[in-house]
């Protein structure tokens, strides 16, 4: 019954890595405002300010992901399911 938590929270870590990824992979170029290119440092998003210390967010969003994972194991396993 374990396996399947261990199993879930791999996939979960996986699916944080994953994500990490395609965050990192958005463009981070000069945008077009009211007909004047600015640049990517005036503007602030959400990534751009989460990511300021990126190995805590690359670890942070893994291990939330794995423990997702693990949660919905022990969830099936009270479930009934079983991993064979």
């Amino acid at each position: 019954m374990r396996d399947l938590q261990r199993l879930l929270a791999l996939f979960g870590a996986a699916v944080g890595l994953f994500v990490v990824v395609a965050l990192s992979a958005l463009p981070t170029g000069p945008y077009r405002s009211d007909y004047v290119f600015v640049e990517s440092g005036s503007r602030t998003t959400f990534v751009e300010s989460a990511t300021e210390t990126p190995m805590l967010f690359v670890i942070g969003v893994s291990a939330a992901c794995a423990l997702v994972g693990w949660f919905v194991g022990s969830f099936l396993i009270r479930r009934g399911w079983t991993f064979r």
